[in-house]
Order: structure tokens, then C-alpha cells, then sequence
């Protein structure tokens, strides 16, 4: 079971999507990640995990990706409904989002790895530079 997502994120979310359940499905590098389901729809909570080693301030982070969220949905680069709420809790910052269902990339490649042929991200590749496409031309 894990622990309980902030009080104040499943407030909103019940208020949103229905009367809701939730799983904890990650717990790693100072934030937690629950599963949260209701009876008009599913989304993925995120919330800073306040007995995180000290050295990153996980709540700003968050407060970050926030903004950088609603920046992207008023690019048009994301849809505005993918930014489901997010909001401050007693011990820091949450952030909800549509669920989309698949395998977290974690799962996929392994801690620390990307698909074969792709550049990490924030990697730039200069002018002219092909990937290693693993022998395809």
C-alpha cells in the first residue's frame, strides 16, 4: 500500500473525478507517484516525498514542472487537459496529470537507459550528426 498521497491532492481530485482510489506505484529520488482512479477518470498524482535526502528542493521542482506544464499547454505543445490540478500540501507540492496507460520508460529500458539510437535527452546533436540506428541506413 505505501504511504497515503497528501490529503489536499485527493480533495481536489474527488472534486474532479468523482469519488477516488489510490495506488502508490513509485517511490524513488524524493517523490512519490500514486495511481489515482474515479468514476470520471484516472490521472497520475505526483508529490514531493518530504523524507527525501536532503540537497534538491523537490517542492520548487515541482512547483517547476508545474509552470513548465502550463507554459507547454499555452504553446499548444501539450493538450491543456493533460494538467489535470496541482497545488501545495502541508509538506511541500503536488501535481496531477492524465493517466496514460503503458509501461513507465523505468519499466521499459532499465534505470538509467534509453531506447538504442536515441541521444538522452537535453543531448544535442550537431548539424549533420546521425544517430546510431543499430546498422539501418
Amino acid at each position: 500500500m505505501g504511504p497515503a498521497p497528501p490529503a489536499e491532492a485527493v480533495a481536489a481530485l474527488d472534486h474532479l473525478l468523482g469519488p477516488v482510489t489510490c495506488a502508490l506505484f513509485s517511490d524513488r529520488r524524493g517523490s512519490r507517484a500514486w495511481k489515482v482512479i474515479g468514476s470520471r477518470g484516472t490521472a497520475a498524482l505526483k508529490a514531493n516525498s518530504p523524507e527525501a535526502a536532503p540537497g534538491r528542493d523537490k517542492a520548487a521542482e515541482m512547483a517547476q514542472e508545474d509552470r513548465h506544464l502550463l507554459a507547454l499547454a499555452d504553446a499548444g505543445a501539450v493538450s491543456p487537459g493533460y494538467r489535470v490540478d496541482a497545488g501545495a500540501w502541508e509538506r511541500g507540492r503536488w501535481l496531477a496529470v492524465r493517466w496514460i496507460d503503458g509501461a513507465p520508460p523505468v519499466e521499459r529500458h532499465g534505470p538509467g537507459t534509453r531506447p538504442r539510437g536515441r541521444p538522452a535527452l537535453g543531448t544535442a546533436m550537431a548539424p549533420g550528426h546521425r544517430p546510431n540506428l543499430g546498422g539501418a541506413a
